[in-house]
């Protein structure tokens, strides 16, 4: 992430245990109070009145964008029938109906945004959108690096409409360097940043994580970019550009890998799902059809009460080491005993003695699991067409405000009235020439 007014300093070596104790160290009479619990909710969202304006699709930013309106943002998805986002034709429709107004992913990114159908390609769209800009906090785009300047609404134009306009743009790569042009998906950018060699069977190649992974992860990031800026125009008066690398976001979820090899010079390898702390360490079958159970023992105790479970005391002592070195054979026999058994009863008898273990869950065992039904992670909103649609929750919770979804993803347009109408107060000869001009398509 690189910050146009804000950047970020370099970080310096990780401090020694205890080297700071003596600053932070406080007297017991000047620790403040803690705040009181709060007794109820506040009324209002803590984003509300936060406008975004929204370029993006597929995932990555429109999952941003997501995580802002959840919390009260007005958010304006700008979108086209001339060129459809991915997520209207993919990932599963509603009752296997294929229609682009059916789609079940789009539902669930785009909840509580407004669709305004534009066609940017029209000369006349320009306009509309700066107008738009001229209204918005926030600005969010993933187009091609050069794209934005090139239909003439790039930072500096936008800027000079809005000077406290805050606009994030994401790419696999970023703005800057020699892969600045490569455009792609979430997948390509984790096959460059590390994920697909270091994922899979030794003996086979490269797996790598499911779907288009940065896409996944770099929300978080980017979001936390937003509201970054978003504090730092509020002390300083302005708005800024933020130029974000999907890649480089993922980046950090390898850094055990990074810091070991610049300790070691040893490229992390793949290792299928043995870890060298823990044995047994790996997914195994179990009773039914493509049923599984996952298995961790942390430590020599834990692997001795597993051994009671299987009653097989006779390799209660085997060490770590000597675990691993058996893995193949261990795994075998791990296996054969599990597959008789259920993967619930499995998970329940060896969580009792401490030890990790868990069904694996297909999508239906996720939408009923006791635990994210209890926190209500998979809300439902309404939806003009499809009826009541199911969306994918947002992972925490707040303690004095709350977040929610009033209607899932829009259809074509759907807001562009109110949009055109009450956000910019156009009359109804501009909406029509927009109209006979195919811009609000």
């Amino acid at each position: 992430m690189h910050a146009s007014e804000s950047p970020l300093r370099r970080l310096g070596p990780a401090p020694d245990l205890g080297q700071h104790d003596e600053e932070v160290r406080v007297p017991r009479t000047s620790r403040p109070e803690l705040p009181p619990p709060a007794k109820k909710l506040e009324p209002s969202r803590p984003l509300e009145g936060l406008k975004v304006l929204d370029f993006s699709w597929v995932a990555a930013g429109p999952l941003t964008t997501k995580l802002l309106a959840f919390w009260g943002a007005e958010v304006v998805r700008l979108e086209s029938v001339t060129r459809p986002c991915l997520l209207r034709g993919a990932l599963g429709h509603r009752d296997d109906i294929p229609d682009q107004e059916n789609a079940i992913t789009w539902h669930s990114v785009n909840a509580n945004k407004m669709s305004l159908a534009i066609n940017l390609s029209k000369p006349e769209a320009k306009q509309v959108v700066l107008d738009l800009a001229a209204w918005a906090d926030i600005a969010v785009e993933s187009f091609t690096p050069g794209t934005l300047d090139a239909m003439g609404m790039g930072y500096e134009v936008l800027r000079g409409i809005n000077p406290r306009i805050i606009l994030l743009s994401s790419c696999l790569f970023g703005q800057t360097g020699p892969l600045r042009d490569f455009a792609g998906f979430g997948n390509l950018a984790a096959a460059v940043a590390g994920f697909y060699d270091i994922t899979g069977w030794p003996d086979r190649g490269a797996a790598g994580p499911y779907m288009a992974y940065t896409d996944y992860t770099s929300p978080r990031f980017s979001a936390a970019a937003l509201l970054a800026a978003l504090d730092y125009r509020r002390r300083t008066g302005e708005g800024q550009y933020l130029d974000f690398s999907q890649a480089e976001a993922a980046t950090h979820y390898l850094t055990p890998g990074i810091v070991d090899y610049q300790r070691t010079g040893q490229v992390p390898s793949r290792r299928g799902n043995s870890d060298p702390d823990m044995a047994p360490h790996g997914v195994y079958p179990a009773a039914g059809v493509d049923k599984w159970c996952a298995i961790a023992c942390e430590n020599d105790e834990q692997w001795r009460s597993f051994c009671r479970e299987m009653r097989r005391e006779d390799l209660a002592e085997l060490t770590l080491s000597e675990r691993h070195e058996q893995s193949v054979a261990l795994d075998d026999d791990i296996g054969a005993w599990t597959k008789n058994q259920s993967a619930g009863g499995l998970q329940i008898r060896l969580q009792r003695h401490g030890i990790a273990a868990h069904m694996v869950q297909d999508t239906s065992d996720c939408m009923n699991d006791p635990q994210l039904v209890h926190r209500g992670h998979f809300p439902w909103a309404p939806h003009p067409e499809a009826g009541q649609v199911m969306i994918d929750g947002i992972p925490y919770q707040l303690s004095r405000s709350a977040g929610g979804f009033d209607w899932a993803g829009p259809t074509y347009g759907q807001h562009s009235m109110e949009v055109l109408e009450d956000i910019l107060g156009y009359d109804g000869d501009q909406i029509a020439e927009l109209a006979i001009a195919e811009v609000l398509e």
